[in-house]
C-alpha cells in the first residue's frame, strides 16, 4: 500500500513539472529553462448595415503555440507556429512574377524560429525567420488589442510578418537599439526566388524613459526585373504610456511596391490609438487608421471604438464598434484572447 502511495506521489510530481517551465541545470552551474506559451483568439461579429459577407459569423483569427529556451547564458532560442489564414492577395515578387497565393482558413505555418546570441553585452545576432520589426516587435506590443485586430501596416500589408535571414542589433545604455536585418524578401509563406534580391532594413528605437518610446523603420528591395525601381517602405512611431492611459501614433509610407514607378502603387497612411484604464478590469480603447495615398477604393478610413473586461490577467473580453469607409461596413465584435 505505501508503495502503491508513494507511485502515485511520484507521478503526481513528475506531470507537474511537466505542465510548469522545466528548468534544467547543465554544466558549468548554467540553468537552462524552456517555456512553452500560447495565444488563442477568438470572437463574434454582426454586421449593422447589410454590407458584411457573411453578415454575422464566429471566427478565431489566431491560435498560436510557441516554445523559448535559454540554452546558453548567451543563446535563447524561439519557435513560434500559429494558426491562422495565411492568404496574400496578388503579390508582385522580385522577378516580376505576380500571382495569388491562399493557403487553408486555418493553415498552421512556422511563424518564427530564431536564434539570439548575445555575442557582447551590446551585440547580438539573430538567425532564422525573424519576426519583422516593420511592425510586429513595438507597434503591435503597444496596440496591445490583437485580439482585437492587427495594427495597420499588418492590416494593409505593408509587409511580410516574418522572413527568413539574420540580423545584427546594437544595444546602447537600454535606451538606443539599431538593428541592421537582411531577409530573402519573399515572407514566411515561399521560398526565394531564383532571381530574387534581399530586402535590408534598419531599425533604430530610443527609449528615453519607461513612459515614451520613439522608433523608425526603413527597408529596400531591389528587383531582377529590367529597368525596375527599387521598393521601399518608411514608418516612424511616437508612443507614451502610463499606468492608466496609452496612446500611440505613427506613419507609414511603401513605395513602389510593384517595382516600377507608377504612382498608382504607392501608399501612405496614418494610424492612432490609445486605451485608458478607468477601473482595475475594466479599460476603454479606440483606434483611428487614414489612407493618404492608395490606388485601391476599397483601402479608406478606419475606426474601432470598444470596451475591454478582464476577468483574470491573461484574459481579456471585448465589445467593440468598426467602420470601414472603404467597404462601408459597420460591425459590432464581441472578442476574446487569453493568453499562457
Amino acid at each position: 500500500m505505501k508503495l502503491y502511495l508513494l507511485a502515485i506521489v511520484l507521478s503526481f510530481l513528475t506531470f507537474n513539472s511537466i505542465a510548469q517551465d522545466s528548468i534544467v541545470k547543465s554544466e558549468n552551474h548554467f540553468i537552462k529553462t524552456i517555456k512553452v506559451f500560447g495565444n488563442l483568439y477568438a470572437g463574434y461579429y454582426h454586421g449593422l448595415n447589410g454590407k458584411s459577407t457573411p453578415n454575422s459569423a464566429f471566427n478565431m483569427p489566431t491560435a498560436l503555440l510557441g516554445v523559448s529556451s535559454e540554452i546558453a547564458k548567451n543563446v535563447k532560442t524561439t519557435l513560434i507556429y500559429d494558426v491562422t489564414r495565411t492568404t496574400n492577395f496578388s503579390y508582385t515578387d522580385t522577378s516580376g512574377i505576380s500571382g495569388y497565393f491562399e493557403g487553408s482558413k486555418y493553415t498552421a505555418y512556422l511563424k518564427m524560429a530564431q536564434i539570439d546570441w548575445k555575442i557582447k553585452p551590446f551585440l547580438m545576432l539573430s538567425v532564422g525567420q525573424l519576426l519583422n520589426e516593420q511592425y510586429l516587435t513595438v507597434q503591435d506590443k503597444w496596440w496591445g488589442h490583437r485580439y482585437v485586430d492587427v495594427t495597420f501596416q499588418e492590416k494593409n500589408r505593408f509587409g511580410m510578418p516574418a522572413d527568413f535571414g539574420a540580423r545584427f542589433t546594437y544595444f546602447y545604455k537600454e535606451k538606443i537599439s539599431f538593428s541592421l536585418t537582411a531577409v530573402n524578401g519573399e515572407g514566411p509563406f515561399r521560398y526565394q526566388d531564383d532571381d530574387g534580391k534581399h530586402l535590408i532594413s534598419g531599425n533604430l528605437q530610443y527609449n528615453p524613459n519607461k513612459k515614451l518610446m520613439l522608433k523608425f523603420y526603413a527597408d529596400i528591395q531591389n528587383s531582377a526585373i529590367p529597368e525596375s525601381i527599387s521598393r521601399m517602405a518608411f514608418s516612424a512611431f511616437g508612443g507614451y504610456k502610463i499606468e492608466k492611459l496609452m496612446v500611440g501614433a505613427e506613419f507609414n509610407m511603401l513605395n513602389n511596391s510593384n517595382y516600377s514607378s507608377d504612382s498608382n502603387y504607392d501608399y501612405s497612411g496614418l494610424s492612432f490609438y490609445s486605451a485608458y484604464n478607468f477601473k482595475e478590469k475594466v479599460q476603454v480603447f479606440g483606434r483611428y487608421d487614414a489612407m493618404l495615398a492608395h490606388n485601391n477604393p476599397l483601402l479608406k478610413d478606419y475606426l474601432i471604438a470598444g470596451i475591454q473586461y478582464s476577468p483574470a490577467k491573461s484574459y481579456n473580453i471585448s465589445i467593440n464598434y468598426r467602420n470601414n469607409s472603404g467597404t462601408e461596413e459597420q460591425v459590432i465584435f464581441i472578442n476574446f484572447g487569453a493568453t499562457f
